[in-house]
C-alpha cells in the first residue's frame, strides 16, 4: 500500500513539476514582455527556465526528486551563464538565434551535461554503463512522454468536438484562456514522464538500440565503396564544395552513434552475431579516414576564404570526428576492444562538453575571430573585396562585426575599390538583396541613372546620387524602370517631421503610386507608400501645379487634393484626401 501511496506522491510531483514549468513558459511568452524591455534579462530568464525543468524532469527517476532538483540547479544556472555571456556579443538579440549555435552549445550543455550530473550524484562519473544507461533511458522516456502528450491534445480536441454537438463548449473555453494550455501541456508531460520510469523496464532503450543497430551493415557498404571509389574518382568532388565537408561529418557522426549502440552498455547486451561484430570494428576502421577527409576539406574552404562561424563550427566538428576515428581505431589493436570504445566514448563526451562551454566563452567567440580573419585577409592582400562576407560582417556578427565595419570604412576606396558600395549595400539591403545585387548594378549607379530621369522640385533644389543611394535596392530599382515609363516627380521638402522626400512613381497601367522617402543624417531610405494618384494628377505635378501647405503638418496639394504624413506612434498615417 504504501508503494503505491510512493508511486501516486511522484506522479503528483512530476506533474505539478510539469504544469510550474508549463506556466513559466507562458510567463516568459506572454506577461515578462509587458514588463521588460531589456531582451536580454528576458533571454537569460527564458534559458534558466529551459536550463532547469528539462534535466529536473529527465532526471527524477534515475535520481531521487532532491538529488535531481541540485543537479538541475546547477547545470541549469552555470548554462544558463555561459549563453547569456554569450549573447552579449550580439548587437540585436534576435541574431544570438540567426546562425544558431550558440543555442546549440547551450542545448549540449543541458542534455549531455545531465547523465553526467547524475554521475556526479553518485559517484560513477567514468562508469560507462551508467552514463549510457541514464543518458539513453532519458531520451526514450522523453520521447514517450511527448508522444502522450500529442495523443492527450488529439484526445481532448475530439471530446471538444462530441460535446459541441450538444452545445457544451466547456473545454474550448478552458483551453482559450491563454495560461491553460501551456500549463496543461507541462502538466500532462510530467505525469507522462513518471510512469514512463515506473515502467521503465519496459519503456527501456532497448528496442530502439537494437533498431539502431540494423542499421550498421548498410551504411558500413556505402562508406566501403565511397573509400574505395576515392582513388579513382579523385578528390575534386570532395574538396570543391562546402557541403562534402558537412556529409562526411553527418555520416561520421551517425556512424559513431551506431557503434555505440553496437557495443552498448556491457559486452553482455552488446552485439552478438558475427555480421554485426565485424560490420562494428568495419566501420570503426573506416572512421579515421573519414575524420581526416573531413578535417582536410575544412581546412582548404578556409585556407581558401577564411574563418566565420559556420567554418569554425564545421572545423571543432571535424576535430571531433578525427578524435572518434583515432580513438576507436586505436581501440581495435586491443582485444578488449569495446570496453576501449566504451571508455573512449566518455572521453570524447567530456571533452564535447568542454568544448560547448568554450564556445560560450570569450575564447571561442567565433564573431571575433572571423571579423579579424576577414579584415586581415582583405588588408594583407589574401582576399579581395568579391569575396568579402560583407552581409555577414554587419548584420551577423555582432559587436565583433561593427567593430570590423569601421576597420573596414577606415580603408582607402582607391586601394580596394568597390569596397565603400558593397558595406552600403551590407548595412541597408537584406540578404536576399545584398546576394542579388552582387551580378547587377550598383546602388549608386541606379540612383544616378534615377535622378538624371527624375523632374526634381521645388526648382533649384538638389540632391545626390549618395543622398539616395541610401534606399534598398528593391525601391531604387522600381524607381529607375518607372522613370522611364512616364513623369517621374521627386518633391523635396520638410513635410512631417525632418527633410523628407515625397515621389511620384508611374506605373505602366498609368497614373502612380505616391511613396515618402525620409531621411536620416543625409541619407534617404524607404518609408511607407502612402497612396495612388490618376494620370491627370500626375501630369500636374509634372508640370508643377501643386503647391506645399500646411495641414496638421505640411502637406502637398494638388488642386483640391492632400497629400501629407503625420505620426501616430510609429507608423506613418496617410491625411484624407479632399
Amino acid at each position: 500500500m504504501s508503494e503505491i501511496s510512493n508511486e501516486n506522491l511522484t506522479r503528483i510531483g512530476m506533474a505539478c513539476v510539469g504544469a510550474l514549468a508549463g506556466g513559466s513558459v507562458w510567463v516568459l511568452m506572454d506577461v515578462l514582455p509587458q514588463s521588460i524591455e531589456n531582451q536580454w534579462l528576458l533571454l537569460w530568464i527564458g534559458s534558466v527556465i529551459f536550463g532547469f525543468f528539462t534535466p529536473l524532469l529527465g532526471l527524477v527517476g534515475p535520481l531521487k526528486p532532491r538529488e535531481a532538483l541540485s543537479v538541475a540547479a546547477v547545470l541549469g544556472l552555470s548554462a544558463a551563464a555561459l549563453f547569456y555571456w554569450a549573447s552579449l556579443r550580439v548587437t540585436d538579440v534576435d541574431d544570438v538565434f540567426e546562425i544558431g549555435f550558440d543555442p546549440a552549445a547551450f542545448c549540449v550543455l543541458i542534455f549531455m551535461g545531465a547523465p553526467f550530473g547524475a554521475a556526479v550524484m553518485r559517484g560513477r562519473v567514468f562508469d560507462y554503463a551508467f552514463l549510457f544507461d541514464t543518458a539513453w533511458g532519458i531520451v526514450v522516456r522523453y520521447l514517450a512522454a511527448w508522444v502522450f502528450v500529442g495523443l492527450f491534445w488529439a484526445a481532448l480536441f475530439l471530446s471538444h468536438a462530441l460535446l459541441e454537438i450538444v452545445g457544451i463548449t466547456l473545454i474550448w473555453d478552458l483551453v482559450e484562456e491563454d495560461v491553460v494550455p501551456f500549463v496543461l501541456t507541462g502538466l500532462v508531460l510530467g505525469l507522462a514522464l513518471a510512469v514512463a520510469n515506473e515502467l521503465r523496464a519496459y519503456v527501456s532503450p532497448y528496442l530502439l538500440l537494437r533498431l539502431l543497430r540494423l542499421l550498421m551493415p548498410p551504411l558500413v557498404l556505402v562508406v566501403g565503396v565511397f573509400i574505395l571509389a576515392l582513388p579513382f574518382r579523385g578528390l575534386s568532388g570532395l574538396f570543391g564544395e562546402f557541403s562534402a565537408a558537412g556529409t562526411l561529418m553527418a555520416v561520421a557522426i551517425a556512424g559513431a552513434s551506431l557503434i555505440a549502440a553496437a557495443v552498448d552498455s556491457t559486452d553482455e547486451e552488446a552485439v552478438g552475431s558475427r555480421l554485426m561484430h565485424l560490420a562494428t570494428k568495419a566501420f570503426a576502421g573506416m572512421l579515421p579516414i573519414l575524420g581526416v577527409l573531413a578535417v582536410w576539406a575544412v581546412v582548404i574552404r578556409v585556407s581558401d576564404y577564411g574563418w566565420t562561424p559556420v567554418r569554425l563550427a564545421a572545423f571543432v566538428a571535424a576535430v571531433f570526428v578525427l578524435a572518434y576515428g583515432v580513438l576507436y581505431g586505436a581501440a581495435l589493436l586491443r582485444s578488449d576492444w569495446m570496453a576501449r570504445i566504451r571508455q573512449a566514448n566518455v572521453y570524447h563526451a567530456l571533452a564535447v562538453l568542454l568544448v560547448a562551454a568554450l564556445w560560450l566563452s570569450p575564447v571561442l567567440d567565433t564573431s571575433r575571430i572571423s571579423a579579424n580573419s576577414q579584415v586581415k585577409r582583405l588588408v594583407t592582400g589574401v582576399s579581395t573585396v568579391e569575396n568579402l562576407p560583407a552581409w555577414e560582417i554587419v548584420n551577423e556578427w555582432g559587436w565583433a562585426g561593427q567593430r570590423a565595419l569601421e576597420r573596414l570604412k577606415a580603408l582607402d576606396e582607391t586601394e580596394y575599390p568597390g569596397l565603400g558600395d558593397v558595406l552600403l549595400r551590407a548595412e541597408n539591403d537584406s540578404k536576399w538583396e545584398f546576394n542579388r545585387s552582387e551580378s547587377g548594378p550598383t546602388r549608386l549607379s541606379m540612383a544616378t541613372e534615377a535622378l538624371e530621369k527624375a523632374i526634381l522640385y521645388p526648382e533649384g533644389a538638389s540632391l545626390t546620387p549618395s543622398a539616395l543611394a541610401g534606399l534598398r535596392r528593391i525601391p531604387l530599382e522600381r524607381l529607375v524602370e518607372s522613370c522611364g515609363v512616364g513623369p517621374c516627380v521627386l518633391i523635396l521638402g520638410e513635410m512631417g517631421e525632418g527633410r523628407q522626400i515625397v515621389s511620384f512613381i508611374p506605373q505602366f497601367e498609368g497614373g502612380a503610386d505616391v511613396a515618402l522617402y525620409g531621411e536620416n543624417d543625409g541619407v534617404y531610405f524607404y518609408d511607407q507608400y502612402l497612396t495612388q494618384v490618376d494620370q491627370a494628377t500626375l501630369e500636374k505635378v509634372a508640370a508643377g501645379e501643386f503647391r506645399v501647405a500646411p495641414s496638421s503638418l505640411k502637406s502637398i496639394w494638388i488642386g483640391e487634393m492632400e497629400i501629407g504624413a503625420g505620426r501616430l506612434g510609429r507608423q506613418f498615417i496617410v491625411q484624407p484626401l479632399k
